[in-house]
């Protein structure tokens, strides 16, 4: 196989997986929820809100997954953390 052909071949595989993790995120929804969080990991504007508003829900995924007596602590903080942001008014 030539080298055009091997690059072709890579291409097209790497094509078909990108594809198919886009297809799974639209599948959960998490591409306009996590935007936000997304887009100012770039650096990019975003309304804090907004970001709050998905960093509020990736560590609500993030305390769902820790077991509760290994992990008690952390998942105390990450509970807190969640609670001070939704009863706060965040000013940029």
């Amino acid at each position: 196989m030539s080298i055009s052909d091997q690059t072709v071949k890579s291409l097209q595989t790497i094509d078909a997986n990108a594809r198919q993790q886009f297809d799974l995120v639209q599948k959960v929804g998490a591409t306009a929820e996590f935007s936000p969080l997304v887009k100012a990991a770039r650096g990019e504007y975003v309304d804090l809100d907004e970001l709050k508003i998905s960093v509020i829900r990736a560590m609500g995924i993030m305390c769902s997954r820790l077991k509760n007596l290994m992990n008690g602590g952390t998942r105390n903080k990450l509970l807190e953390a969640i609670e001070g942001l939704e009863s706060e008014i965040l000013i940029p």
